[in-house]
């Protein structure tokens, strides 16, 4: 989990600084550097699965860090906080490590998972477990093929 962290850590500030180095409005900087997290919620969505983005907090945690990067960017741009490159970097950084680890020592989700108020999906319309993805692509392909 931790090594997982770094990375989205370190994925949500290098997003975020090539965004910005391309000349792109802060918004959508912090827009594209949350698009790395989009992998895992195609692959949860296509799987019938929970969607990950209140268990597993990447979407909250990468945006986060990703606005306080823009942030102090920003004000440095405006000579407000003359923040070091290397301290904004840390600080953005920190923020998503801090709100990971917030996210898997809490009881419940930091945001409200996707689905209605029935709690998740784990059941198929018959009443059986839901099975993982593959066996479901599996069935699909030979449903197809009938």
């Amino acid at each position: 989990y931790m090594l997982d962290t770094i990375s989205v850590a370190a994925s949500s500030v290098t997003g975020t600084a090539a965004a910005i180095s391309r000349g792109l409005h802060p918004t959508v900087c912090v827009c594209s550097s949350i698009t790395l997290c989009f992998g895992g919620i195609m692959r949860d969505l296509i799987c019938k699965r929970e969607v990950a983005l209140g268990s597993q907090s990447f979407a909250l945690c990468t945006a986060s860090g990703a606005s306080v990067y823009v942030l102090l960017r920003e004000l440095r741009l405006r000579k407000l906080l003359l923040l070091p490159l290397g301290m904004r970097i840390l600080l953005a950084a920190g923020m998503t490590i801090v709100l990971r680890l917030v996210a898997f020592f809490k009881e419940g989700e930091l945001l409200r998972p996707m689905f209605g108020d029935d709690g998740p999906q784990d059941r198929t319309t018959e009443g059986e477990p839901r099975r993982p993805c593959a066996v479901d692509a599996a069935e699909v392909a030979a449903k197809q093929e009938e």
